[in-house]
């Protein structure tokens, strides 16, 4: 750049004429115009004789930037399982870019999501109300409470005692049965079946022994026939050994308690019911009837406002378990260039550190600071603009003053602002941070 060059020369010229002019005046040759001050009316004529001069192109220092772009980060700490864009890539909004391990949200949000859904079923059914099947099954709940009320308060039937008695007497005969065991007429027959069963055994044990040499043995029927004498055997066995024994223990005492317990029915059907239990079928009576009024009624309004409040309370759970989720990825927040990616798969990350750079390239920018509070003054919004690169010498792009930051910032001694311009020309080879020589014609 020539830009420092000029500027000492003209620091050298200014210096010089003033050191002529200060010679000058001590040696008293300054001339008249310049040694006495001027009046008003000279004032005025010399202002009105300078000439009017346009100020010349201004040179200066910038960068190539991008229109639009962004340092990305994630607000959540995990491990990376998922990298659906390469570095390089054209994304759209809302692409994802990376992911990170997700599961105890992804349960989070189900459950949160079926917490909504009950809650609002409950609304709905408060709002819509009770229907007719529901009034029905409460006003039978009375009905039963109070059929069952008055049998307590009556007493039994007789009919009921009666077959309370005949219900003692069965039990009482069937323990006896089995508390008897089997007769002696039983125990023959038992006796002569294992006597049969025995003999077809024999009979086909010495079939079997006749043909025990011969190669398919275990295809022959005198095989199967010994194997079905054998179990026809084993269980009139079984039968006669079980009748000899008796009843078994467990069988008398399933009869006793039969016994037991009709008899206990018959004893609290003769007896009646107690005070206390009249007084729990009241209370049901009373509870059954209370129920029903309340359908009967409809939905009271600050029940509504209950479900209301639940519901609202629930949804919110599941929008925050929502965002929970929604952490786990980065997304592209406008569409452009994934320029950068310091990613790799299993990575662990931490929230907020920047981890891709965002670029919309298909508009470029120029950005200089290198324009002091001197230069400024002459640059306008608007003014045309000529861009070399310093990579490509043999570009030459035009550009339009977009933006003059207000601002001035102190660099080594000089106040600064920033200027940005607009490219309205482009070029495939332009990349972010270039470096470029900006010609503002004001």
């Amino acid at each position: 750049m020539k830009r420092p060059l000029v500027i000492v020369l003209v620091l050298i010229a200014v210096a010089g004429a003033g050191f002529g002019l200060y010679w000058l005046a001590q040696t008293g040759q300054l001339p008249d115009f310049l040694a006495r001050p001027a009046t008003p009316v000279e004032q005025m004529a010399a202002a009105d004789a300078r000439p009017i001069t346009a100020p010349s192109s201004i040179v200066a220092e910038g960068i190539v930037l991008p229109a639009r772009y962004a340092a990305l980060s994630m607000d959540a700490t995990g491990k990376v399982v998922a990298l659906p864009v390469a570095e390089g890539e054209q994304v759209a909004a809302g692409d994802v870019i990376a992911r990170l391990e997700s599961d105890a949200e992804v349960i989070y949000v189900a459950q949160a999501q079926a917490a909504v859904d009950q809650a609002r079923a409950a609304l709905e059914r408060l709002v819509n109300g009770y229907s007719e099947e529901e009034l029905a099954a409460a006003q039978a709940g009375v009905d039963a409470a109070a059929a069952n009320l008055a049998i307590l308060t009556q007493g039994a039937h007789p009919d009921d005692i009666a077959a309370a008695q005949a219900a003692v007497a069965a039990a009482q005969g069937a323990y006896a049965l089995v508390a008897a065991g089997a007769d002696d007429q039983a125990l023959i027959a038992a006796q002569a079946d294992m006597a049969n069963a025995q003999a077809v055994l024999t009979q086909a044990q010495r079939a079997y022994d006749k043909v025990a040499s011969e190669s398919d043995i275990g295809a022959r029927p005198e095989s199967a026939l010994l194997e079905q004498a054998s179990n026809n055997f084993a269980a009139a066995q079984a039968r006669y050994n079980d009748l000899a024994a008796g009843a078994e223990p467990g069988a008398l005492a399933q009869a006793a308690a039969e016994v037991q317990q009709a008899s206990a029915m018959l004893a609290r059907l003769q007896s009646g019911a107690t005070e206390a239990e009249i007084a729990a079928a009241a209370a049901e009576v009373r509870r059954a009837q209370a129920q029903y009024d309340l359908f009967a009624a409809g939905t009271r309004p600050e029940d509504i406002a209950s479900a209301q409040a639940e519901l609202n309370r629930v949804e919110t759970e599941l929008m925050q378990a929502q965002l929970a989720l929604s952490k786990r990825e980065l997304t592209a927040p406008f569409a452009g260039q994934l320029a950068s990616l310091d990613l790799r798969l299993g990575q662990a990350i931490s929230p907020s550190a920047p981890i891709a750079q965002l670029a919309d390239i298909s508009t470029w920018l120029v950005e200089t600071t290198d324009l002091t509070e001197i230069s400024i003054v002459d640059v306008a919004v608007g003014d045309t603009v000529q861009v070399e690169i310093d990579a490509l010498p043999d570009v030459e792009l035009q550009g339009t003053v977009t933006n003059i930051k207000p601002f001035g910032v102190n660099v080594l001694g000089d106040i600064t602002y920033k200027v940005t311009v607009r490219l309205g020309t482009s070029d495939p080879r332009l990349r972010w941070n270039m470096t470029a020589a900006v010609t503002i014609t004001p």
